[in-house]
């Protein structure tokens, strides 16, 4: 047993323990006496030594994999997790007396079970990156399943980075995941104008205006436009028609003036016709092909958002 004695202090030089010598010194000290019984008494271990043995002359250095980061430590204890200390020499405290001394082991690698060296996981399982106790996470084009194992991710997610799993996968554009725990991926019937993606399933991967499986399916108040091949907004056909009702109310006025005034003057009319008819006939030929291409225009605008 020790006596008690005045709590050490830490400094530069091994602390010491006043005794009555002789005595016998415990585990995490050292005896240091001359041969006449005299001398600095029990000393405890510096840091990166121990000792755990009854009136021991020295304390050990900590072999590989170990350190010992407190003074009077009766044994040393292996570096923490995710860390490697590989000095295998044994002789230099220092290089084992702090967490410092333990290296991070490498992305993709764990310490062993001595933390004297580091192993390789096994693919494709890896690690989220360094000092890692654990390879708990997948390869890149991989995400962990809920049995804890990895898998190819399906075409239509993103998966380029590491440590993908199941319930977060991030779907790309154009391609509809129904739930959280779905190991399918689906292309959307109306493509990306329909499924916008993200890292999210069902409604919540559709565009403004789509609801439902795959996305195929529009809101309240959108219509489905053929041109577009997605869902716009009601407000969208008022647009398009009222040009529409403005050309044929001009067309209704224009029509009724030409059928009142061909009434009450025929013979005017009739000799008009016969005299004009080769231009009238093609100004109406123009006036069709404008007509047809607004409406192209019209159309092409409200596929290709030239609107």
């Amino acid at each position: 047993m020790v006596p008690e004695t005045s709590s050490p202090t830490l400094g530069p030089t091994a602390t010491v323990v006043p005794t009555l010598a002789p005595t016998y010194c415990g585990p995490g000290f050292f005896e240091d006496y001359d041969s006449d019984g005299t001398g600095r008494g029990c000393v405890l271990c510096p840091m990166g030594k121990s000792n755990g043995l009854q009136s021991a002359p020295i304390c050990t250095v900590c072999g590989a994999g170990k350190i010992a980061a407190q003074e009077g430590s009766v044994s040393c204890e292996l570096c923490p997790g995710g860390r490697f200390n590989a000095d295998t020499d044994a002789t230099d405290a220092s290089r084992h007396d702090s967490v410092e001394d333990c290296t991070e082991s490498p992305a993709g690698y764990t310490p062993n079970a001595a933390r004297t060296s580091y192993e390789k996981c096994v693919s494709p399982f890896t690690t989220r990156g360094e000092g890692s106790a654990m390879c708990d996470a997948c390869e890149a084009l991989h995400y962990m399943n809920e049995d804890g194992e990895c898998a190819s991710c399906p075409d239509g997610t993103n998966c380029d980075s590491v440590g993908n799993e199941l319930g977060s996968l991030w779907v790309e554009h154009g391609y509809f995941r129904a739930t959280v725990q779905s190991t399918k991926v689906y292309p959307c019937t109306f493509g990306a104008a329909a499924c916008a993606g993200g890292n999210t399933t069902g409604d919540g991967l559709c565009s403004d205006g789509h609801e439902g499986l795959l996305c195929d399916s529009c809101q309240e108040s959108y219509y489905y436009d053929s041109y577009a091949m997605e869902c716009l907004t009601c407000s969208n056909t008022a647009q398009v028609a009222a040009p529409l009702i403005v050309i044929g109310t001009i067309a209704l006025v224009v029509g009724g003036v030409i059928a009142y005034n061909y009434k009450y003057n025929y013979d005017f009319w009739t000799a008009y016709f016969e005299e004009h008819k080769e231009r009238l006939f093609m100004q109406m030929n123009q006036g069709t092909m404008v007509m047809v291409t607004w409406q192209i225009v019209t159309g092409l605008g409200q596929a290709y958002s030239f609107r």
